[in-house]
């Protein structure tokens, strides 16, 4: 059996060759489970359930009616009760009755009433004509076959040839568009009254059994008493490990309802199709114990009841996980029992074996499982084909390169066709005499046309949530995905949890995605009914943050898997090696159109009103994986004159629970609270905000900053960082008798963090007024002027180069963010000597998720807005387009919202776009793999020194460098303006092919990146070229210029593989290690510390002047 999902061990946990499955879970139980269910009245334990079949229907006590004259009336209740209809269909399978009906013809019979239902409840005739033709077609496609002489279809009807004629013939009068829907419905009157009439002695055999009454008996309107009530609605990944879990914990009464009597190993569906022997399925009941199972359909969830076709159910806590229909049809089945799956499965085989030609539209990972399967067990051949046609470029479009190579490779060494770039934009069905199915149209996006037998249409799933339309449609996005926050309840609806195929969760809708949610909602409903802080995306025993995805395992046949690394976490060797690498290529750039990554400290880390003791103390935490750019909202206290961290004033505590912090594991530590009398303990209550009472000011917290940047000063540590500080007014009365505080924002950084540390505007406007004679190096993107009297250059908007700042140790920048204090209490032009105002670091000019969506176009990121360079270079690039406002691209930068986080695909495109990505949710090391604009995954690699541009991708892989390629050369003057010239050459000879005003170079930003690669892209007959990047002076050190010295030690070089930082219970931990990967020999690291020299600064500044010439003469 092939692997269709990396944890394959979870269909041998839901079968039950793992009975500790549990024992893997870390959930805590208050209450011992009980040995038997509850009953959900009278919160008695369960009562034993009768022996008798109809007696074991789940819900079937709640049955109760008296005779009814119209028997059918009662027929056409049986087959619209949920509960009823299990009762005939577990009847067909029951081989001592000695009424026995196929279930096909219970199937049929469901099949034609819903038609009936959906003909009476559409008002518009031509929606009507289209809904009935369609369901009209399903009926065909699973109840005929290609065999004009079996009578039944290839099915167990037991139908007269009458019966089957007119099925036949309604389905021929729909195709030809004879009739109206009244007269093709009239056509089928009797089909089902023979299917009625072998019905009703069945039914008969069931009303003496108990007492009856109307329908409407079945109601239940009592609200749930004694434990608490979870309804789980589907019995996909995720609500079977979120019952199975809270059905062990007897404070709690689970019902699961799921519309199959069993839970469905659906990864392993399309292998089911060639193998319809194998068995993936259990039922419901083999791990329900406690609670109950009801088979049905929710038609509407409201919000503490859920209602099916004859009953309505309450609940304290609900969990969607209704999953998501495959245009696949066989993948997910609904209403079905296991042995009418079997024989649907058999049937799909049997066809596979006859049919001809076989196509599969759509190239993701479905589409190619199912051409390599079908491909392996009905091998092409001259008379039967197989074609698989998708709109991309490339199969598998989320994966890399290589799988997305591979797939393509293996499926056509299996013999399948496969036809890229082509849409379909039409597909039709023609019928002929007989009774064989239809033939197969298709039509692609170029005019070419297919006619098959089969088809598989894999062209994605489509979310099941029509049940929350009633009470709930607001909590639907544009897709018909539910809403969900990062606890995975449904927005703005605290007992509703959402998980697996139906959340708007931004990932791949995996098997094992869907048992991490499960177990999530699980723990977070016992958390909320305990009254405990609720876990979140991206901590621990939960799905990885919304910016971390998952991997993937495609199987294509029985012999060849492809692990979807693009979306597995992130190697966090690729990843450190990528971050060092941009970092160094980047510095010489001036800081503010250099590539940062930012986090609002109160978004990500003080969250839930905590700014504890415990989360200042790990406030720099996010510098160490790599955010150079933090947000902090500071709080003036008028009364005590300083600024502080909490939201609240000290002056309003209350008593308070303690809050004391215990080590969870080996690397983290988890916050609790305590009952305690007083306030004395390290943090205290103010208004429902837990904050600390020994890192109260923002004095007390600069020590850190201090330290951090003392801990990271050699060069392969050092970058520099940004503290942006968003002012905020406590509105607290000032003290009129209280001296006037001397204590400034500027002096306290002067003080703490000190003057060599920090780079402040003051020290701008010197270097700025003397280009020469500061950092020495000019870049086109600024402007610049030179005074012919004083022989000196100047700009009035440039900015240091990072390499710069880094040499000579001022690594600190401080800036204002956003502002509500009046200068009335804190006059913050005090500090305009010290710390930047909001305009020149970008603080003002943040554009939105919400705003830019998925950033299609960069000179344009949004409506009314266009972007504007900063040097006289890039103005032709960035035109301002009539009716917008201009924007600079001077530290500009896009923040995430709540509604719209950012996902690996925004991501891409704002590193593009050359966009700084301010995260307030979440946010961790891997989240940044997205932004990676320089290595392919796995790059480098071994295979060679120097580097290489590949066309499809844009990014860089290593090759051997005596092997001629074409070279990537950049003008001297426009760092946009790219050239590839003729012929190839070695990588040592690249320069040789340049024209005269060009260099060969290597891209030094993402937008550099962009350029080059758009030139590649349009030029003929080119795979890939050399840039101006090598490891050849030392192996896995990479630099610039074939001539360049490795700048770490020279006689070892390791790479710091940090470890992504995580949210643990509500608090941030960062997990900061550093594992060293020995690139030549076995031995300790020892670093040679920079001697930071102003003699040092100018040899690294004549090195950079080599780069650019364009020197102001």
């Amino acid at each position: 059996m092939p692997v269709f999902s990396s944890s394959a061990s979870l269909a041998a946990s839901i079968m039950g060759s793992n009975p500790n499955l549990l024992a893997t879970v870390k959930l805590p139980s208050p209450i011992e489970p009980q040995p038997s269910g509850i009953d959900l009245e009278s919160g008695r334990k369960s009562y034993e359930k009768p022996a008798s079949p109809i007696a074991a229907i789940p819900g079937s006590i709640e049955v109760l009616s008296p005779i009814v004259q119209d028997e059918d009336d009662v027929l056409d209740d049986f087959l619209g009760s949920d509960t009823l209809l299990t009762f005939l269909r577990r009847k067909s399978t029951d081989t001592n009755s000695q009424n026995q009906v196929s279930e096909e013809s219970i199937e049929l019979a469901v099949a034609i009433r819903s038609a009936e239902q959906a003909a009476k409840s559409e008002p518009d005739p031509e929606r009507k004509r289209s809904l009935i033709l369609q369901q009209l077609r399903q009926i065909g496609e699973e109840f005929l076959t290609t065999n004009p002489t079996d009578v039944n279809g290839g099915m167990d009807l037991n139908l007269s040839q009458k019966s089957y004629d007119d099925l036949r013939g309604t389905l021929k009068m729909a195709e030809n568009g004879e009739g109206d829907v009244n007269s093709w419905l009239a056509k089928l009157e009797g089909t089902k009254k023979e299917i009625h009439k072998a019905l009703l002695p069945v039914i008969r055999g069931f009303t003496p059994s108990f007492e009856v009454g109307s329908m409407t008996d079945l109601t239940l309107t009592k609200q749930p008493s004694g434990p608490r009530h979870v309804v789980v609605i589907g019995g996909g990944f995720c609500g079977t490990h979120a019952a199975m879990i809270l059905d062990r914990i007897g404070h709690f009464h689970v019902t699961l309802i799921d519309s199959k009597e069993y839970f469905e190993f659906t990864p392993a569906m399309v292998a089911a199709m060639c193998k319809p022997e194998i068995d993936i399925r259990v039922a419901h009941t083999k791990y329900i114990k406690n609670g109950r199972f009801e088979l049905g359909y929710v038609k509407s969830i409201l919000p503490n009841a859920v209602k099916l076709a004859d009953k309505t159910i309450p609940f304290h806590y609900c969990i969607v996980a209704t999953g998501s229909t495959y245009s696949v049809g066989f993948i997910k089945g609904k209403n079905l029992s296991t042995i009418y799956r079997t024989k649907k499965l058999k049937s799909e085989y049997a066809a596979l074996e006859k049919a001809k030609r076989i196509v599969i539209v759509g190239g993701g990972p479905v589409g190619v499982e199912i051409a390599g399967e079908i491909a392996e067990k009905f091998p092409p051949t001259e008379i039967r084909k197989i074609v698989l046609i998708d709109g991309n470029t490339k199969l598998l479009k989320r994966c890399p390169k290589r799988a997305q190579q591979l797939a393509l490779k293996t499926l056509k060494k299996m013999g399948v066709e496969v036809i890229l770039n082509q849409r379909i934009v039409d597909y039709s069905e023609v019928r002929g005499n007989g009774a064989e199915s239809a033939t197969k149209i298709i039509k692609s996006s170029v005019g070419a046309t297919w006619t098959c037998d089969r088809v598989f249409l894999a062209t994605g799933p489509k979310p099941n949530s029509s049940s929350m339309k009633e009470a709930f449609e607001d909590r639907l996005d544009a897709s018909g995905f539910i809403k969900v926050n990062e606890y995975l309840q449904v927005v703005n609806s605290d007992n509703i949890f959402c998980g697996g195929d139906v959340a708007n969760i931004p990932e791949e809708k995996l098997a094992y995605a869907g048992t991490a949610e499960g177990v999530g909602i699980a723990r977070n409903i016992w958390r909320l009914d305990a009254g405990k802080r609720l876990i979140k995306q991206g901590q621990e025993g939960f799905i990885p943050a919304q910016t971390k995805p998952m991997g993937q395992v495609i199987s294509i046949g029985t012999k060849t898997g492809i692990f979807n690394v693009a979306t597995a976490a992130t190697d966090a060797s690729w990843l450190a090696n990528s971050l060092l690498n941009q970092r160094d290529i980047s510095s010489i750039l001036p800081i503010d159109r250099a590539l940062w990554y930012g986090v609002s400290l109160n978004g990500s880390l003080f969250t839930s009103h905590v700014v504890s003791t415990a989360k200042l103390n790990v406030i720099t935490s996010p510098l160490s994986v790599k955010y150079q750019r933090l947000i902090l909202d500071l709080y003036w206290d008028a009364q005590q004159k300083t600024f502080q961290m909490c939201p609240q004033p000290y002056s309003s505590a209350i008593p308070s629970p303690t809050v004391t912090t215990y080590t969870l594991t080996a690397t983290a530590t988890v916050t609790t609270r305590s009952p305690s009398p007083s306030p004395s303990g390290a943090d205290v209550n103010i208004n429902g905000y837990i904050c600390s009472q020994s890192i109260r000011t923002f004095p007390q917290l600069l020590p850190q900053f201090s330290t951090w940047l003392n801990g990271t000063s050699t060069q392969l540590l050092a970058n520099v960082v940004f503290l942006i500080l968003n002012l905020n007014d406590l509105a607290v009365t000032p003290n009129s008798n209280a001296a006037a505080s001397t204590t400034t924002l500027s002096s306290s950084l002067l003080s703490i963090i000190g003057n060599a540390s920090m780079y402040t505007p003051a020290d701008l406007a010197s270097d700025r007024a003397d280009i020469n004679n500061s950092w020495g190096f000019i870049s086109p993107y600024y402007v610049t002027t030179f005074d012919a009297t004083t022989n000196k250059t100047s700009t009035t908007n440039g900015w240091p180069v990072g390499q710069y700042l880094t040499l000579v140790g001022k690594r600190l920048l401080v800036g204002f963010g956003s502002n509500t204090i009046s200068a009335t209490r804190y006059d913050t032009s005090i500090d305009a000597n010290t710390i930047f105002s909001s305009a020149s670091l970008g603080s003002t000019s943040f554009l939105s998720t919400d705003a830019v969506g998925s950033l299609a176009n960069c000179s344009r990121p949004t409506t009314g807005i266009s972007m504007i360079g900063t040097g006289g270079f890039d103005s032709p690039y960035y035109p301002v387009a009539q009716g917008t406002s201009a924007l600079s691209y001077s530290f500009a930068s896009v923040t995430d919202t709540v509604t719209t986080p950012f996902t690996s695909t925004n991501l891409v495109n704002v590193a593009q776009c050359g966009f700084t990505p301010i995260f307030t949710q979440n946010y961790s090391m891997d989240a940044l793999a997205s932004t990676i604009w320089t290595w392919e995954v796995a790059e480098p690699s071994n295979q060679g020194r120097c580097a290489v541009m590949n066309k499809d991708s844009g990014r860089w892989a290593a090759a051997d460098c005596d092997v001629r390629y074409p070279v990537a050369c950049r003008s001297i003057t426009n760092p946009y303006n790219w050239t590839i010239p003729d012929g190839i050459e070695y990588y040592w000879n690249g320069d040789s092919l340049c024209p005269a005003t060009y260099r060969f170079a290597i891209p030094r930003s993402p937008i550099e990146a962009t350029h080059l690669h758009n030139v590649l892209l349009n030029t003929p007959n080119i795979d890939r070229l050399w840039i101006d990047y090598n490891s050849v002076s030392l192996k896995g050190c990479w630099v610039v210029g074939g001539n360049t010295v490795c700048p770490y030690y020279d006689a070892t070089l390791i790479i710091p593989e940090i470890i992504a930082a995580s949210l643990r219970e509500g608090l941030l931990v960062v997990i900061v290690g550093f594992l060293f990967l020995l690139w030549q020999i076995n031995r300790q690291l020892q670093w040679r510390r920079l001697r930071i020299r102003r003699v040092t600064v100018r040899k690294r500044i004549e090195a950079m002047e080599k780069e650019f010439t364009a020197v102001a003469s």
